[in-house]
């Protein structure tokens, strides 16, 4: 018995001073004459130039040097910059210290774990309030976890601002499955000196496979407060559901789109939205909301609304199908709801706040868009669309027929 525990303690001595060599060994490998696979999966503005790699026993380090290709994302940088800015070739230096498994630390199985920080090449030696901390897992599965120092950042949706920010992310072995995580304490985003701020910002999306079939989805939440009116706020959440993966890059070129000061409305680029729209509408997607009014005058106020919109996917190359029908006809064989209740407390703070909104609440009551809630403590709408019939609040409305 006591020949066995000595011969698995040797064993177990054996793999844990083996395990940390083979891992450095593979990390090396990976690294050291892959530059051409390494500079395959940057984007098009970052050139890899040169790249070192000092493997140890129980830990490595590497270094990656990349040349900022374009002169708006090396303005871009600049801003990001904490102290230090470029030279003549601007680049940014990429330092890594890896630490072998089988365990990190005392307690943690994993093939390794990966600490970064990014600098800029400069006298200074300026580092980016960014760092990222990568461990491998047995199964293969990466974790990526990136903290951003609080900061502002210049950028085409406005000046952005955040407190508190943790990007984390998980990519499969095979690179079919990624899910992506984003919290903050708070996020402000500063158009025409009026600041939109969301607290405890959550934003996940999914990327999965599925019996062979790629679906995305995003999800949003917050409680966003206007400067304009810091007394009202609205918590959010929205989600977009099964999108494609060829849909989710036009849903982000729209988005971005919708939030850029620059954008000019000429053929061209309306050319190109009309093709990202298309795109999303061959597939179809489903959008979903629900938001509740907050003001600080009706603690117990409550005005709660949850939107459905599905989209059906559709031939969009139908001869004569202009953009607007092409939505229509989706939003028609798709599904949709929208589901509001109110209560007599906030119906009072919003009607002393804009007295016309009595008089609009007089007209939806008297066109049934309104009934009393069973509580008799405010009012409840529900629209539901299926099959060419809308219902609201129980009473059905046919739709016209779709123009030919």
């Amino acid at each position: 018995m006591r020949k066995f525990i000595v011969t698995l303690g040797v064993l177990l001595i054996a793999v844990a001073l083996a395990g940390p060599y083979i891992t450095g060994k593979l990390a090396e490998e990976a690294v050291v004459g892959n530059e051409a696979s390494i500079q395959a999966s940057l984007p098009p503005w970052l050139e890899l130039v040169e790249q070192t790699f000092d493997r140890g026993w129980f830990s490595s380090r590497s270094s990656a040097r990349l040349v900022i290709t374009d002169q708006q994302k090396r303005e871009q940088f600049e801003q990001f910059l904490d102290g230090g800015t470029f030279g003549d070739q601007p680049a940014v230096m990429i330092d890594s210290v890896i630490t072998h498994g089988p365990l990190i630390g005392l307690f943690t199985p994993a093939v390794a774990e990966i600490d970064t920080a990014f600098r800029t090449e400069t006298s200074e030696g300026g580092y980016l309030p960014v760092e990222l901390t990568t461990t491998i897992g047995f199964d293969g599965d990466m974790d990526m976890l990136w903290r951003v120092v609080d900061s502002t950042f210049p950028s085409n949706f406005g000046t952005l601002g955040w407190e508190g920010l943790r990007v984390e992310n998980t990519l499969s072995p095979t690179g079919r499955n990624l899910s992506v995580s984003m919290t903050a304490d708070q996020f402000t985003v500063e158009r025409d000196n009026n600041p939109i701020t969301a607290t405890d910002l959550k934003v996940d999306w999914i990327s999965a496979e599925t019996n062979g079939q790629f679906a995305s989805s995003i999800a949003l939440s917050s409680d966003v407060v206007a400067a304009d009116d810091p007394s009202m706020s609205i918590d959010l959440a929205v989600g977009v559901q099964d999108m494609t993966v060829t849909a989710l890059p036009a849903f982000s070129r729209i988005m971005r789109s919708g939030f850029s000061d620059g954008l000019v409305m000429n053929p061209e680029t309306m050319s190109a939205l009309e093709a990202d729209l298309r795109t999303l509408l061959e597939d179809g997607f489903t959008v979903t909301m629900n938001q509740a009014l907050e003001v600080s005058e009706a603690p117990d106020g409550i005005m709660q609304t949850d939107m459905l919109l599905t989209f059906a996917g559709i031939d969009t190359s139908v001869a004569g199908l202009d953009l607007a029908r092409m939505v229509e006809r989706s939003a028609r064989q798709g599904i949709s709801s929208v589901d509001m209740v109110i209560n007599q407390a906030m119906v009072d703070a919003l009607q002393a706040r804009d007295p016309m909104l009595e008089q609009q609440f007089m007209q939806m009551q008297a066109a049934g868009g309104l009934v009393p809630s069973e509580d008799g403590d405010g009012y409840v709408m529900d629209i539901d669309y299926a099959d060419s019939l809308v219902t609201m609040n129980g009473l059905p409305m046919p739709l016209p027929p779709e123009a030919n």
